[in-house]
């Protein structure tokens, strides 16, 4: 059963996910990420991602927050 996550603002899903959830950080160090959609697993409340530039990829996540789809780890090519 999911719980309901009421009242965050950003968040990272994933395995092991890096410590990027900050609205602010996101906003000055992130914004070239943001714009391509290159932050899988990043969720926003849709309040903080009205207060972005433009991004691609953002999905609804729930009524509430939108997202970059965490799709898991892709394994590299071991030839």
């Amino acid at each position: 059963m999911l719980s309901r996550m009421d009242g965050y603002r950003a968040a990272v899903v994933g395995w092991n996910p890096e410590d990027l959830a900050d609205p602010a950080e996101l906003r000055a160090g992130w914004s070239d990420e943001l714009a391509q959609g290159d932050l899988p697993g990043l969720v926003l409340s849709g309040e903080v991602h009205r207060t972005l530039h433009p991004t691609t990829g953002f999905e609804p996540f729930d009524n509430d927050h939108e997202w970059l789809p965490y799709r898991g780890e892709r394994t590299g090519n071991h030839g």
